[in-house]
């Protein structure tokens, strides 16, 4: 009967200061990154999320971090749904060609979860629909559709106007119509602007083809 209790601090009340009337601003924001599933005790995430053995030895993750569930539990997840960092199998953080992704090893296989599948050749093409899952400044997991790729010229990275925040770092992104993960979003264009008149923050609101885009 082991449990974790989620920091409850909501997204309002965080670094984030987000006004009170825009979605989400009483939701609990305890999350730092976003990851997914690729084999039974392996993980993916971004570079940045887990640069050292020493963030590894530090980092918690969850599955079921959802608002429904932690909601319902008085902000506690089940240990069975909480795993730790073993060991970086592979890492790179590289500010010139701009890769940014970290495999891990969880501490024990992941129980009644399917491994997603990764593309491993070729590439996105231009316009193709785009899904993230993950975990927008912390929040419990979100599901932001409607985006697109918008360019993939770069060796390392494609573009897209993916509604993401900082926490959805590592965060699988899906081609829509064949489930394949085509990246890890990693980068992105600035997440919040001041209200003056209000004192808190708001969403950066872009066209879908305007701004710096999101990187995965």
């Amino acid at each position: 009967g082991e449990s974790y209790r989620v920091n409850p601090g909501k997204l309002q009340d965080s670094f984030a200061n987000v006004c009170a009337d825009e979605d989400f601003s009483q939701v609990a924001n305890a999350g730092n990154c976003s990851g997914f599933l690729v084999g039974d005790d392996l993980l993916v995430t971004a570079g940045h999320c887990i640069a050292s053995q020493e963030a590894c030895d530090n980092a918690k993750w969850a599955f079921n971090y959802q608002n429904d569930v932690i909601s319902a539990s008085d902000n506690v997840l089940d240990a069975k749904d909480v795993y730790s960092c073993k060991t970086i199998i592979n890492q790179e953080l590289n500010s010139f060609s701009k890769n940014d992704f970290a495999l891990i090893q969880l501490d024990r296989k992941v129980e009644g979860r399917e491994p997603l599948k990764v593309r491993t050749q070729g590439k996105v093409e231009l316009g193709t629909e785009l899904v993230v899952i993950g975990h927008p400044s912390g929040l419990p997991t979100i599901i932001a559709d409607g985006a697109w790729v918008r360019s993939n010229d770069h060796d390392f990275f494609f573009k897209a106007n993916t509604d993401t925040f900082g926490g959805n770092s590592g965060s699988a992104v899906f081609n829509a119509e064949t489930g394949v993960v085509e990246g890890i979003l990693v980068r992105g264009e600035k997440d919040y602007e001041y209200d003056a008149a209000a004192g808190c923050n708001r969403p950066k609101l872009c066209e879908n083809d305007v701004c710096r885009g999101e990187d995965i």
